[in-house]
């Protein structure tokens, strides 16, 4: 083969190759003047975004329908409600502001995390940590990151109901929303006082601890007034305060840490009611972060990566004290109320990191105060844009805040701030499920009614996916419900109905005129009729995808001035594969001995060997004999040693300024390899849903299980992954039988395989598994010569790695 094309030449081997010259892009001038934007979806791609200057801006029709992409979100224009443009200019929420803001509107820290040890015990507490981001939080994540993009307007979760429902359930996810947030807002004036009055007794109760309510809720509130920028950088500066003294004391009780403190459990004396009632609370809200994405720059991308990051950061900062204040202080369940973290603190670091945690636990409620004021302020002022509120709920201030709806959450706190902290919590929640119903209905009908829709980002699920992947978190809000209280259920049914009434009283105020309603022409139309119209242009739709595709990858060479480069074999055939290059493919050697194995002597290779045998028994269960599905579960696996061996390698030696030996790329080698492995049988098998979120789950777990394990002992974890190559041959043989026993069809061998390892035109899928397994061979011999490297006391950067073993 050889490549040919025009421009500039280089060399690489036996291949040559040129680079297209770049294609001409606008003159600066123009690029400053018209503001052209270059921006990829995951969905789709827009490209040249072009807005016109400021001078001509106001006269363009802002409204976009449903199944358009608009290119900006307005607010409502200078009128009587005196709204302030929200246009792409005035976005102020940039990432990491945002992503303090989601850590506040969820967790804010450990705090209030000790219930769900004292109600069940430190093993269940660990686990419920670790369940509930999987069950909730990921699912709810996921929902705010399609949805949030799709409406990226401050209405948030309203806005989607009423669009997918109609505008009566968008009023009444509203109202349930707002008043869970409020009732959840009322909450940290009074623990900020509790934290405060071991030291100032008299904010304890009376009239000192109501005017200090009253003046805590005026200064935290005149920062919500002031604008999302200080309310942002406000959020970081006091997350940063907030989470060090609990870095610290981890790092004070790791010589203390006794793992077997971690594993006690006692079935029969677990308060159910109060342990999920502490987890749910501790790890909900991701979607109330919805409502200020008409304040978010550039929200399509900012969103879903600031949620992405909000949701390890959340779990990492429960999981981390919660595994050093029970493995490092002897267990007393009883002590494991609100502020006992501050007490273990002085145990392990001294009367200094108690007074550093209980001053954190203060902060930390002022941030969880000014994100959630912002985040119902703002829903307020959605809805009023949508004309469901009246106008005066969507007039700014000068800092561009929603004044009206400032004051009114402030009101809402006050008059719920006598509550108690379990009231509080058990109300909120359930507020909080009926409202989640509401959204898990509004994601599924958008999914049904418009499939087409642009979705900066999409959940990578199919329609029945995302309801499968509805069902566990559905069945959660199913027990946090039926173990409420009698009161709570009462009451919380009551706050409902005012909703159910509230609507029609409203749209009957509007009727008489007694007060403004106005919807924002600006905003694009979200009427429930739409959907038909979108089925209709589906076709058309596609077809501008396509174009927009096409655009946008020629305006992205034209804009940076790098153009991909075209290859074409000597026959003068275009290379039509990007995921690898013509001199990356190979013949491997199908000669090996299949049959070598590394037999286990030392207690090292004994529990590598039986950790592998263990993990096998489960795949042998789920998988049977489906072999095709089975190879591709495997190469989602196989392909992570390489890439973390390697990457770890590689800071290793950035770190100690010496050479790896040619182990960096052999092990990234490896990695690519399987990844290979993969794609081919990506075309032989396709996953099912729920074979897919088993990849996801396995594949986070075996990663970080990986990566702990590499940096303890790498001659282990290269052990562990020769033992998994020798039962990926005894797998692959297995496979290879039943296609010889005519039990598998043998197919023809997909395209991607044949220009891989060079087979034959005529190659068939036993082919191809002929030379995975190959490959899997020369992986083992790579895995156990590294790991004896290491059993010899030697490091890999002592022996010259096997670069291009095959």
């Amino acid at each position: 083969m050889e490549l040919t094309a025009a421009g500039n030449t280089g060399t690489r081997g036996e291949w040559q190759f040129e680079d297209e010259a770049p294609a001409c892009r606008l003159p600066l001038a123009l690029e400053v003047a018209y503001d052209v934007s270059y921006e990829w979806t995951t969905n789709c791609v827009l490209f040249s975004d072009v807005q016109k200057p400021a001078a001509s801006a106001e006269s363009a029709n802002g409204a976009a329908p449903m199944g358009e992409c608009a290119t900006e979100y307005r607010g409502l224009p200078d009128g009587d409600a005196g709204a302030a443009l929200s246009s792409s200019s005035t976005r102020t929420v940039s990432m990491n502001p945002l992503i303090f803001l989601i850590f506040y509107e969820v967790s804010g820290g450990p705090f209030g995390i000790e219930d769900s040890v004292g109600a069940a015990g430190p093993l269940l507490a660990i686990i419920g940590f670790l369940v509930l981001p999987v069950v909730w939080s990921i699912p709810e994540a996921l929902i705010t990151a399609e949805l949030g993009s799709m409406f990226p307007e401050n209405g948030g979760y309203v806005v989607w109901v009423a669009s997918a429902l109609g505008p009566y359930w968008g009023f009444q996810q509203g109202w349930m929303k707002w008043l869970s947030g409020v009732i959840d807002n009322a909450l940290y004036p009074v623990l900020f006082l509790d934290y405060l009055k071991s030291g100032v007794p008299a904010l304890g109760g009376g009239a000192p601890r109501a005017f200090a309510v009253l003046g805590l809720t005026a200064v935290l509130t005149l920062l919500n007034y002031r604008g999302l920028t200080v309310v942002g950088w406000v959020a970081i500066c006091l997350g940063v305060f907030s989470l060090l003294p609990f870095l610290v004391m981890g790092l004070i009780a790791l010589p203390k840490l006794r793992p077997a403190r971690w594993l006690v459990v006692d079935l029969h004396k677990v308060d159910w009611n109060l342990y999920l009632n502490t987890l749910f609370w501790n790890l909900n809200y991701w979607d109330s972060i919805s409502t200020l994405a008409g304040e978010v720059k550039n929200p399509g991308k900012t969103l879903p990566k600031a949620l992405f990051y909000a949701v390890i950061f959340v779990v990492v900062g429960y999981l981390y004290p919660l595994l050093a204040g029970t493995g490092a202080v002897p267990l007393g369940r009883e002590q494991w109320t609100d502020g006992y973290f501050a007490d273990i603190a002085k145990l392990l670091g001294g009367a200094w990191l108690m007074w550093w945690v209980q001053s954190a636990a203060a902060v930390s409620n002022m941030g969880m105060f000014v994100a959630e004021m912002s985040s119902d302020s703002y829903q307020l002022l959605g809805m009023a844009e949508r004309g469901m509120l009246p106008a005066f709920f969507a007039a700014r201030s000068r800092y561009g805040t929603p004044l009206a709806g400032i004051l009114f959450s402030a009101s809402g706190v006050l008059l719920l701030s006598t509550m108690s902290f379990q009231e509080i919590v058990a109300a909120e929640n359930f507020l909080y499920c009926f409202g989640m119903l509401l959204e898990f209905a509004a994601f599924v009908m958008h999914r049904v009614r418009r499939p087409d829709a642009p979705r900066p980002y999409r959940v990578p699920l199919g329609t029945a996916g995302c309801v499968a992947m509805l069902v566990p978190p559905t069945a959660l809000i199913a027990v946090v419900l039926a173990l409420s209280t009698l009161k709570v259920a009462l009451v919380s049914l009551g706050a409902v109905a005012v909703g159910l009434v509230l609507q029609p009283a409203l749209r009957f105020v509007e009727k008489k005129r007694w007060l403004r309603f106005s919807v924002n022409p600006d905003l694009p139309e979200i009427g429930v009729e739409e959907a038909a119209a979108s089925k209709e242009n589906a076709a058309s739709t596609a077809a501008a995808k396509a174009e927009a595709t096409k655009a946008a990858k020629e305006g992205a060479s034209s804009y940076w001035g790098i153009a991909p480069s075209k290859l074409a074999t000597k026959d003068g055939v275009e290379w039509k594969w990007s995921c690898f290059r013509p001199w990356e493919t190979y013949s491997p050697d199908t000669t090996i001995d299949l049959k070598k194995h590394h037999e286990p002597k030392v207690l090292l290779d004994k529990v590598a060997y039986w950790t592998v045998k263990a993990l096998r028994v489960p795949t042998d269960i789920f998988f049977q004999r489906r072999y095709g599905c089975r190879a591709m579960m495997l190469e989602t696996v196989a392909a992570v040693p390489g890439m973390v061996g390697g990457m770890l390698l590689h800071l290793r030696s950035l770190r100690r300024f010496e050479p790896s030996g040619g182990w960096i790329r052999a092990l990234l080698e490896e990695a690519e390899n399987e990844r290979m492995h993969l794609m081919t049988f990506m075309e032989v098998a396709k996953p099912r849903w729920y074979e897919r979120a088993l990849v996801l789950a396995v594949q986070g777990v075996f990663f970080n299980a990986y990566f702990i394990g590499y940096l303890l002992s790498p001659k282990l974890a290269h052990r562990v992954v020769g033992y998994l190559e020798e039962e990926a041959i005894h797998s692959y043989t297995e496979f290879l039988k039943e296609i010889e026993a005519g039990k598998i069809e043998n197919i023809p061998a997909p395209p991607i395989a044949i220009d891989y390892w060079r087979l034959p035109a005529d190659a068939t899928l036993r082919d191809v598994v002929v030379v995975v397994r190959a490959d899997e061979a020369h992986h083992r011999d790579v895995n156990h010569f590294a790991s004896d490297v290491h059993f010899q006391g030697m490091e890999l950067k002592d022996t010259p790695a096997p670069l291009d073993y095959h």
